[in-house]
């Protein structure tokens, strides 16, 4: 970054699972104008590669309701997510925390010790094509 450079993207791989973001990458998104690529190589045969923007939003809002009405996943030790589909119903509970970001999103959290929360965010998650050309 000193030197003027930027970075376009961040690549990594899901091994056996579809190339879109889970809720450990949802949670890992610091860069919002950069792309996450992620190839699927669920199929050996056939490696799917995508594209995606991830932005983090660290609203106001009654997140204690929230977390008692949707069944968040613990997706590593200490790290929960929820996913909410593009076109899927918002629980009402939701929606003050959702306010400027669409989904599909993700809303994820670690908690400490204890088992209080430390942070949460709501991620937005965008797709963009990817045009693969051989030979080039």
């Amino acid at each position: 970054e000193e030197a003027g450079d930027e970075m376009v993207a961040i690549y990594h791989s899901h091994p056996v699972s579809v190339a879109y973001p889970s809720a450990t990458d949802a949670w890992n998104a610091h860069y919002p104008e950069t792309y996450y690529l992620i190839c699927s190589l669920e199929f050996d045969d056939a490696p799917v590669l995508r594209a995606f923007r991830m932005e983090p939003q660290w609203p106001d809002g009654d997140f204690d309701a929230a977390r008692n009405a949707v069944p968040f996943e613990e997706v590593r030790p200490g790290l929960f997510g929820y996913y909410q589909a593009a076109g899927a119903h918002v629980p009402k509970e939701l929606v003050e925390l959702l306010v400027g970001t669409a989904p599909p999103l993700y809303i994820v959290f670690v908690v400490d010790e204890s088992g209080a929360v430390d942070d949460f965010r709501v991620v937005g998650v965008s797709e963009f094509p990817v045009q693969l050309l051989e030979g080039s």
